[in-house]
């Protein structure tokens, strides 16, 4: 029994600090204008690399998404550079950077606009525990 216990402990160990460096992993949303709620779903593919799906509703509408957006984000910069807590890459042509604010929000930081003139840049809130 004891056995166990000191490998569940040091697993636990081992995979704690690799959940304390994932700064964008959750579930956020955000009101993005007068009628629509935009939802952030983050998910880590590698250590440096997240997938980002990006939702907006019509608010209190049918549930359906008005357009959905996906892609990958990386941390890093151009040919090597090191850009430590801005996550980023070009979409469509133009500049997303998602940045850690800390306390369960993200800032999205987007040139133009995401679909059908809502805007897709903000502060976005941890939705859950």
């Amino acid at each position: 029994m004891r056995r166990v216990l000191t490998i569940t402990a040091a697993t636990a160990a081992l995979a704690t600090p690799a959940v304390a460096a994932d700064r964008f992993t959750g579930y956020y949303n955000r009101e993005c204008g007068t009628r629509h709620v935009c939802d952030l779903r983050i998910e880590q593919t590698e250590p440096t690399t997240w997938k980002v799906v990006w939702e907006p509703f019509i608010y209190r509408g049918d549930g359906r998404p008005v357009c959905r957006k996906e892609f990958e984000v990386r941390i890093g910069g151009p040919a090597g550079v090191f850009v430590d807590g801005i996550a980023h890459r070009r979409l469509g042509g133009r500049l997303v950077g998602i940045v850690d604010r800390g306390m369960g929000r993200l800032e999205v930081r987007a040139e133009g606009q995401g679909c059908r003139r809502i805007a897709m840049g903000g502060t976005y809130d941890a939705v859950g525990d």
